[in-house]
C-alpha cells in the first residue's frame, strides 16, 4: 500500500506505522524510533554512487549529527572534510595520537600532531613513522621513544633503513640506523661543530668563512688534482692567511694584516699580537716578543747581462742583501746562455770587496747551477749585512751575441729589533 503526506507527518503513539512506500513533501518527525527497511532517500536527492538497496540512503540537504555517530565500514569523501579550529582527529581505540590545528594554546596557529605517550593504552611509541603505504604492516622494531621522534624509512622492509629526528631534552639529534647522514647541498652551520668522532669532508671543499661560504674565509678539503691525492688547506682571499691559537682567544683579534702570500701565524698562549711565530713561502721567523722577530727568509732577481757587458760587473735590481740580515748562502741558475764572450759568471754583495764570495766562477752554460757551499769562494759563512745593498755579477768576459740570463736567490735571515 502506499500513503502520501502532503502536511506533516507525526507518529506520538507508541505503536507501529507499516507501509511499502512512504512519499512524503514536508516534514517527517517521529518521536521513536522510526525503522525503514528498504532504500530512502530525502530532498529528492539522485544517487551518484548506484546506490539503490536495502538500508541505502541519500540524503539530498545537510545532515547535522548532535551526537557520536559510528563508521563500522570505510568513508568516501568526493568533496572537501573540514576539521574547525581546535578540533582533533583522534586515531586509535583510545584516542592514542591526534593531528589538530591548535588556535587556542599556542601563540601562532599551528598544525599540531600528538604521538602516542603514556596516557595510551598499549605499547606507546611516542614515534612518527613514515614508510611506503604496502609497509605500514611490517614491523620495524623501533623501541619505545623518550621523546617525541620523527622515523623516515627507505622502500625497503627493513629495520635498520631509516633516519630519525628527534630533541634529547638538551640538543636537537639526527640519527641513522645504517649508515651516515649525507647532506646532498651546502650545509650551512651558524655556530660551532663539535665533532664526538672523526669528521669526513668528501666532495669539492669545506669552506669556512666569518660571515659568508664564499673565497674570503677558507677552505679545507681533500682533492686528486694533485699527482699524490692529498688533503688541501687554502687560505680566503681576504686575509690570505690561518692562525692558531689557544681555543679561548679565538675571539681576540691579533691585527695581522692582509698578507701577500699564504701565511701560517703559529701564536703565544697568551692574547698578544707579537707574540708568535711565521711560515710562509719565503718567511719562517720567530717572536722574541714586544715586536722583535728573527726570521728566515729567501729573496730572489733574474738578471740580465745585455751584450758587451758582464766583465764590469752587473748589479741586481733589488736589495738581495737585506738589512740587519745575516747571509746564509746563495743559490744561482743560467736561464738563457750567452751567444759568446763570457763562460763563467762570480756573484758576491756589492761594495764587499769580495765579489765571488757567493759564487766564484760559475760556468755560463745553459741551466748551470751554482750554490754558496759548493760553488762560493771559501769565505766563511755566513755573512753580515747591517744596510741594504744590491748583489754584483761579473763575468770573465763580456757577452757576445746574444744577451745572457742568470736567476739568483738569497737565503737569509732577517732581524726585526723590538717595537715596545
Amino acid at each position: 500500500m502506499g500513503a502520501i503526506i502532503n502536511g506533516v507527518y507525526q507518529q506520538r503513539a507508541t505503536g507501529t506505522l507499516t507501509a511499502e512506500d512512504v512519499t512524503a513533501t514536508d516534514d517527517v518527525t517521529a518521536g521513536d524510533d522510526l525503522t525503514v527497511a528498504g532504500f530512502t532517500v530525502t530532498g529528492g536527492a539522485s544517487t551518484s554512487h548506484s546506490l539503490g538497496a536495502n538500508g541505502d540512503v541519500v540524503v539530498g540537504g545537510k545532515l547535522e549529527v548532535n551526537n557520536t555517530a559510528y563508521f563500522d565500514s570505510s568513508s568516501e569523501f568526493d568533496s572537501a572534510a573540514t576539521f574547525n579550529d581546535d578540533m582533533q582527529i583522534q586515531l586509535g581505540s583510545n584516542s592514542d595520537s591526534i593531528l589538530i590545528y591548535e588556535t587556542a594554546n599556542q601563540d601562532n596557529d599551528s598544525l599540531m600532531i600528538g604521538v602516542s605517550d603514556s596516557g595510551s593504552a598499549g605499547d606507546f611509541s611516542r614515534a612518527l613513522i613514515i614508510c611506503e603505504k604496502d609497509d605500514h604492516t611490517f614491523n620495524f622494531a623501533h623501541p619505545q621513544q623518550t621523546n617525541p621522534t620523527l622515523f623516515i624509512h627507505s622502500a625497503n622492509q627493513a629495520t635498520d633503513e631509516w633516519i630519525s629526528a628527534t630533541h634529547d631534552g638538551t640538543r636537537g639529534v639526527l640519527d641513522s640506523g645504517k649508515g651516515g647522514v649525507r647532506c646532498a647541498k651546502d650545509l650551512r652551520v651558524d655556530a660551532d661543530i663539535i665533532g664526538s668522532s672523526d669528521i669526513f669532508v668528501d666532495g669539492a671543499a669545506s669552506r669556512m668563512g666569518a660571515s659568508s661560504f664564499d673565497t674570503s674565509g677558507g677552505f679545507i678539503f681533500g682533492t686528486a688534482a694533485q699527482t699524490v691525492s692529498s688533503p688541501i688547506v687554502a687560505t680566503g682571499t681576504t686575509a690570505n692567511f690561518f692562525l692558531f691559537c689557544e681555543y679561548a682567544d679565538r675571539n681576540f683579534d691579533f691585527a695581522h694584516a692582509q698578507q701577500t702570500n699564504p701565511t701560517l701565524f703559529i701564536h703565544s698562549a697568551n692574547q698578544a699580537t707579537v707574540e708568535y711565530a711565521t711560515v710562509a713561502y719565503n718567511n719562517v721567523s720567530i717572536s722574541g716578543n714586544y715586536g722583535a722577530f728573527a726570521g728566515m727568509k729567501s729573496i730572489t732577481e733574474e738578471v740580465t747581462i745585455s751584450v758587451g757587458n758582464g766583465s764590469g760587473g752587473i748589479e741586481t735590481s733589488g736589495n738581495l742583501a737585506p738589512a740587519n740580515s745575516i747571509i746564509l748562502g746563495a743559490v744561482a741558475r743560467v736561464t738563457d746562455a750567452p751567444g759568446g764572450g763570457a763562460t763563467t759568471v762570480d756573484i758576491g754583495v756589492t761594495g764587499s770587496g769580495n765579489l765571488d764570495s757567493l759564487i766564484d766562477g760559475m760556468s755560463t752554460a745553459l741551466d748551470t747551477t751554482g750554490t754558496t757551499p759548493a760553488d762560493g769562494d771559501g769565505t766563511q759563512l755566513p755573512l753580515t749585512n747591517g744596510s741594504a745593498t744590491t748583489l754584483t755579477l761579473t763575468t770573465d768576459l763580456d757577452v757576445t751575441g746574444d744577451e745572457m740570463k742568470v736567476r739568483v736567490g738569497v737565503f737569509y735571515i732577517d732581524f726585526t729589533p723590538f717595537t715596545a
